[in-house]
């Protein structure tokens, strides 16, 4: 073989397996890295360097990225009629890519997926990679092209209801769905049945999710999202029903869905008996709300008990939950503060809120505003410049900051409500009035329950900087007299003149509220 002048692909097989038989991976790649090197110096024989060049590159045990780095320091030496053909198999390249895949890289596996020689037989695979990449119109093409060039299955149309939706295109999405369910695709009911949740259909959704309880692969599932919709109707029967059926059906982590509607219907002794079946099937959240509901019955140490179980997880959720407790339930400062910090050293980002409030209360000002500018610095996510700059507001500290972080943001991603609501309470700080009166006028035209607690706090910021008149307007244009009560009889308390006899007409209920906003308001 030394001393053979002609590409001999005999020579090349028997010299692969012999390597592949007699050397390790470890053993294989150093010999790749000695080729390499060897290459570079110049003192080499071309027919023994390409013999070897060839063999390795047909080692399944040399890493991909080895084999590159081969082809490239072989091309640059080597005469073009020896390195012409050196190239990396497709089977090669979706072995990688199938690793890649598993290890969810999916980066790297839409990387070497487009090396291959042929696309044809792999379209869906590309639609699928692209699809979790959130690369929708990448993800269609493929999917298209996989349509008119292989064999479909089920899960290729439920594939194309995902990437619908990442579309936004929901009509689309239902048509994809149904056509995998047409297929046998049991799965893509219970997508279906979301769809229709998220959209409010909830006749739809029940019909959907029914349909998914005569599928023994889904059935749990079903009986599931059935028990939460029923939950959502506040037909508490229903629900409960429907959650035992999916704890009936295998679904243990449901026990912690029915503790909790227990819990929403005040019946503790009944959620203390389901968390501690919770408990016996080795779901750790129990720990979390047994903790909880023994320490509201007032039995301190039992609940602490139920902590001290839990204290050396490294699930970084838990930690969050174990810090939370200290703190609010508990009231066990320091405790609570090595446990914020173990659940943002286990990545548990959104940690850092509840360490940097207890640096607040704390007075510990100057740590809080270190902490959160750390951990944007770490993360360079956008939601933790948000809450520095509400944090600037809370604090009365920074209020052009605070404008400049929220209008750099609002640059680079669409706001929310929340996000709407922060912005015009800092631009209501910084003396822009009738831009911040834009954006919340909008805001009230159309909020969620959950809007609510910001909504009052701008109202009263409004009369704690005496626009009494712009907050009367903004409450009587959006009917809001009802939806925030307490709020509209303290501004009348500070109205003079228009409708200011309405303070008179509160009734004894409210006056302890009104009180309490009226105060804090004077206290500006």
């Amino acid at each position: 073989m030394r001393y053979g002048r002609k590409y001999d692909k005999n020579r090349v097989i028997w010299l692969v397996r012999f390597l592949e038989s007699w050397c390790s991976k470890e053993d294989l790649e150093n010999r790749v890295n000695i080729l390499i090197d060897t290459l570079s110096n110049g003192k080499w024989d071309t027919d023994v360097v390409s013999l070897l060049g060839e063999a390795y590159l047909s080692c399944n045990n040399i890493g991909i990225e080895l084999k590159e780095k081969l082809i490239s320091s072989s091309k640059q030496v080597l005469p073009l009629s020896l390195t012409k053909g050196m190239s990396i198999s497709d089977s090669d390249l979706l072995k990688t890519v199938k690793e890649f895949y598993s290890k969810r890289d999916f980066d790297n596996a839409k990387k070497y997926i487009l090396k291959l020689n042929d696309l044809t037989s792999v379209y869906s695979v590309l639609a699928n990679i692209n699809y979790q990449l959130d690369e929708y119109d990448e993800a269609l093409k493929y999917s298209d092209l996989a349509i008119k060039n292989e064999v479909i299955e089920g899960f290729d149309y439920a594939l194309r209801g995902g990437i619908k939706l990442g579309l936004q295109d929901e009509k689309g999405a239902i048509f994809e769905f149904s056509k995998a369910i047409e297929l046998k695709h049991f799965e893509s009911i219970i997508e279906l049945g979301k769809i229709f949740i998220f959209s409010n259909e909830f006749e739809k959704g029940k019909e959907t999710f029914k349909k998914g309880l005569n599928h023994k692969s889904i059935r749990d599932k079903s009986a599931h999202h059935l028990g939460h919709l029923y939950e959502i109707e506040n037909n508490k029967k229903k629900s409960e029903k429907y959650l035992k059926l999916a704890i009936e059906y295998g679904d243990v982590n449901t026990l912690i869905c029915l503790g909790e509607l227990y819990l929403d219907n005040d019946e503790i002794d009944k959620a203390i008996e389901v968390f501690e079946k919770a408990l016996d099937a080795g779901i750790d959240e129990s720990y979390i709300h047994l903790a909880s509901l023994y320490n509201e019955k007032g039995e301190f140490e039992k609940g602490l008990k139920f902590i001290e179980k839990i204290k050396k997880s490294k699930d970084s959720t838990l930690q969050l939950a174990i810090a939370k407790l200290y703190h609010r339930e508990f009231d066990l400062i320091e405790e609570a503060k090595k446990h914020f910090k173990l659940a943002l050293k286990l990545g548990e980002t959104n940690a850092f809120k509840g360490l940097g409030i207890l640096y607040e209360e704390n007075g510990e000002i100057n740590k809080a505003e270190k902490l959160y500018l750390e951990i944007y610095e770490n993360t360079s996510n956008d939601s933790v410049l948000m809450y520095l700059a509400d944090f600037y507001r809370r604090n009365k500290k920074n209020k052009k900051e605070a404008l400049r972080i929220v209008e750099n943001v609002k640059e680079t991603q669409i706001f929310n409500k929340d996000d709407d609501i922060l912005y015009s309470l800092i631009l209501l700080w910084n003396n822009k009035l009738e831009e911040s009166v834009l954006i919340m006028d909008k805001i009230l035209s159309e909020f969620e329950d959950e809007q609510l607690d910001g909504i009052i706090e701008y109202f009263i910021s409004l009369m704690k900087s005496k626009y009494y008149d712009v907050a009367y307007d903004l409450i009587l244009n959006n009917d809001l007299i009802d939806v925030i009560k307490p709020v509209y009889f303290a501004l009348m308390s500070f109205m003079k003149g228009r409708d200011s006899n309405e303070f008179l007409k509160m009734g004894e209920e409210l006056k302890e509220v009104v009180n309490k906003i009226i105060e804090d308001i004077n206290h500006n």
